[in-house]
């Protein structure tokens, strides 16, 4: 009970100590974390939880106290300590139990094991997938201008163009631009895409694009290769021709075999007398949800926008403004803040972080499992060490007669080493098989969590089982070395 209880507040420990240090770790601010996991910052230990580990340490020690105190009272006295005064193992059925039990933590060990090490691959194909744009040195902030009527129509294209010309003012930043919406922002606008001179879509089968809005440089900020054509220029306004860019994906998509410069396309219904807009450039695609492929885009510039000029829709009352700098983005936080309010005081900011912050929590879920997934693999691993140590430790304690007479008739150190290896290694290979077994059928369960990755990736698979195989090994040396201490001359005197 003692030791129960003891184990109990261990683990009350462990607990406390792991949940801050994981919300030091996981501090993603993304709309998609804060839904999926409310409150993340208050979980704690409480009340209830302190109750919970009571009980359990009470049941445990109960449990696995008594029960061997009833096995040992049904047990004949004298044949206990003819067995004990013999050296040898008492009782072949709580041997077995115990090998049982070590079996058992190397296979869930090994299965934990196996997918943090599919997780793992998952992560580091994620963190080398090509955005589409360069996230280094680039710092975003979402300007709103929400109930301001001093900003509407030419007024507010006069603020953003000054707020422009004050970032671009600071010193270490290099291009500043707008857009409605950062990739892999979480949030998209969709719109269905018609193409002049196409037949009419059928209903419910509708070409369907990804609607942004962007102000010149805004490419050159974002580092997004221009495969053909042109940027948008301070030239593209409400009274020139409608112009719009399209990304590579939607050109293949629909001119495979043409030139999609100067084709036009419209966002309105075609049937209803729509405003054509001209493709004047080709864009490199960018990933809008990190795991899946790119989608269709249309960008139109900013100025061709009746919306974001009236402000009519209420989410054109914000902006996201995009700042690529000569250094790193983070140390010009404050400046450019400052810049933004020296045009007005009174507009507020918010999402300010840098792009490479904006990607850590695009992919904050696979990061949060590979890390949860790999702590209890850890633990389970460190259990399933110390129970091959623990069983073998005791099997040299009992076996102690039985290595002094080998070492007296002239069994060598690594004779006895190799007696003991004999008896960790089936343990090793029977949890190792059984948690292969058990792995093929559970890790198919994390399909949806792995990208790229084979939930059967047999180099996974491989290298777990050496790992497991390796440090089962390293377990037994201890008691073996052990082993070969002992003095045969005690050992047959006290026989």
């Amino acid at each position: 009970m003692v030791l129960s209880l003891a184990g109990g507040a261990l683990g009350l420990f462990l607990a406390a100590w792991s949940t801050r240090a994981l919300q030091a770790l996981l501090r993603p601010d993304s709309g998609e974390f804060r839904e999926r996991l409310p409150r993340w910052d208050q979980i704690g230990l409480d009340m209830p939880v302190l109750l919970f580990t009571l009980a359990l340490a009470l049941l445990t020690g109960i449990l696995f106290g008594t029960a061997p105190a009833f096995a040992s009272a049904r047990g004949d006295v004298n044949d206990a300590l003819k067995e004990c005064g013999r050296g040898s193992t008492p009782g072949a059925a709580g041997a077995r139990l115990r090998r049982m039990l070590v079996v058992a933590e190397i296979a869930v060990a090994l299965v934990l094991l196996i997918g943090a090490g599919l997780l793992m691959r998952s992560f580091l194909r994620l963190r080398a997938v090509d955005p589409g744009f360069d996230p280094h040195n680039v710092l975003t902030m979402a300007v709103s201008v929400a109930g301001r009527r001093d900003y509407v129509g030419a007024g507010r294209e006069t603020l953003y163009r000054t707020l422009i010309e004050r970032v671009e003012a600071v010193s270490g930043v290099r291009l500043a631009s707008m857009t409605n919406h950062l990739p892999l922002a979480g949030d998209t606008w969709g719109m269905n895409v018609a193409i002049e001179g196409r037949p009419l879509p059928v209903r419910g089968r509708e070409l369907h694009t990804i609607y942004r809005v962007a102000r010149p440089n805004y490419f050159a900020a974002m580092r997004m290769r221009l495969a053909k054509g042109r940027d948008f220029t301070d030239r593209d306004t409400a009274g020139t021709p409608p112009v719009a860019l399209i990304n590579e994906t939607l050109a293949k998509r629909e001119f495979p075999n043409e030139d999609p410069l100067g084709k036009r396309i419209t966002l309105d219904d075609p049937r209803r007398n729509p405003k054509w807009l001209t493709v004047v450039g080709v864009v490199k695609s960018v990933k809008q949800r990190w795991a899946d492929a790119p989608d269709n885009e249309v960008y139109i510039p900013f100025l061709q926008d009746p919306g974001f000029l009236s402000g009519a829709p209420p989410w054109t009352s914000y902006i996201t403004l995009v700042v690529r700098t000569d250094v790193d983005a983070a140390t010009l936080t404050r400046a450019v803040k400052n810049a933004i309010w020296s045009v007005d005081r009174n507009l507020p900011l918010s999402q300010v972080q840098t792009l490479e912050h904006a990607i850590g929590n695009a992919i904050w879920q696979s990061r949060f499992s590979l890390l949860l997934i790999g702590i209890f693999a850890g633990l389970a691993l460190v259990l399933a060490m110390l129970g091959i140590y623990g069983v073998m430790a005791y099997e040299v304690t009992q076996r102690t007669h039985e290595i002094g007479i080998r070492m007296a008739l002239g069994a060598g150190r690594a004779r006895i080493v190799k007696l003991i290896a004999n008896q960790t290694l089936p343990l090793a290979l029977a949890g190792i098989f059984c948690g292969l077994c058990g792995a093929a059928g559970s890790v198919r369960l994390m399909r949806t969590m792995l990208y790229e990755v084979d939930t059967l990736d047999p180099a996974t698979f491989a290298a777990v089982a050496v790992l497991v195989l390796a440090v089962s090994t390293l377990a037994a040396l201890a008691p073996a070395r052990g082993a070969t201490r002992v003095d045969p001359m005690i050992t047959l005197r006290h026989e």
